[in-house]
C-alpha cells in the first residue's frame, strides 16, 4: 500500500467517531476501495480514491458513480483538475450525506 493511502487512513482514524480501512474490497469483490471511511455509528460512508497515475475523466466519473450507487460518497485525490461532469447522485445518498 502506498504511503499516501496509509497516511490518509491514519488521519481518518484520528477523527473521533470515524474509522478507515486501507485497500478494502467491495462486497461484490469486483473492485477495491483505496481507503473507505465509515462513521462509528455506520450512518455515513466515504470512499477515498488515491489516483496518482493519470486516468481519463470518463474513468473518474464512472468510479464516482459506482461509489454513489454503493452508498458511499466518493472523494478523489487526483494529480490534476477534472472537468465538471453531472454525476447522478441517488436520492437515498443525498439524504445520507
Amino acid at each position: 500500500m502506498s504511503m499516501v493511502k496509509e497516511a490518509l487512513k491514519a488521519c481518518i482514524d484520528q477523527i473521533p467517531g470515524w474509522h478507515a480501512i486501507a485497500k478494502h474490497p467491495h462486497p461484490s469483490r469486483k473492485w477495491i476501495v483505496d481507503v473507505p471511511a465509515e462513521s462509528d455509528d455506520l450512518t455515513k460512508r466515504f470512499a477515498f480514491e488515491v489516483q496518482l497515475s493519470s486516468k481519463t475523466p470518463v474513468n473518474y466519473f464512472a468510479r464516482s458513480q459506482r461509489y454513489f450507487d454503493s452508498g458511499a460518497f466518493p472523494v478523489g485525490l487526483v494529480p490534476r483538475r477534472l472537468e465538471d461532469h453531472e454525476t447522478k447522485v441517488p436520492d437515498a445518498a443525498r439524504k445520507r450525506f
